[in-house]
C-alpha cells in the first residue's frame, strides 16, 4: 500500500495534487504537509476514511473524493 507521495511519478504541480485510480486505501500522509495545495483529487480509490488532519491544508478548495468508499466525514472538513 502506498502512503506516501513520489513527486515523480504522483501529478504534483504546486497547488494540486492527482491521486486517481491507485488502489490507495488511506490518504497519503504527506499530503497534509502540502498546505499550499489548492486542489486534492482522489479519484476512484479505496478509501474508506478523510483523516481529520485535512485541516491542516487550509488553501484546500476542492477535494474530489468520487468512487471511493468513505463512510464518514470528519467535522474538520467543514471549516
Amino acid at each position: 500500500m502506498k502512503n506516501k507521495l513520489n513527486e515523480e511519478h504522483d501529478n504534483y504541480h504546486g497547488t494540486g495534487l492527482i491521486l486517481n485510480c491507485k488502489k490507495l486505501k488511506l490518504m497519503p500522509t504527506d499530503v497534509f504537509n502540502k498546505c499550499s495545495l489548492k486542489e486534492l483529487y482522489l479519484i476512484d480509490n479505496e478509501i474508506t476514511t478523510i483523516d481529520s488532519k485535512i485541516e491542516n491544508l487550509i488553501n484546500l478548495k476542492k477535494l474530489y473524493l468520487n468512487v471511493n468508499k468513505i463512510k464518514s466525514i470528519p467535522i474538520e472538513i467543514n471549516k
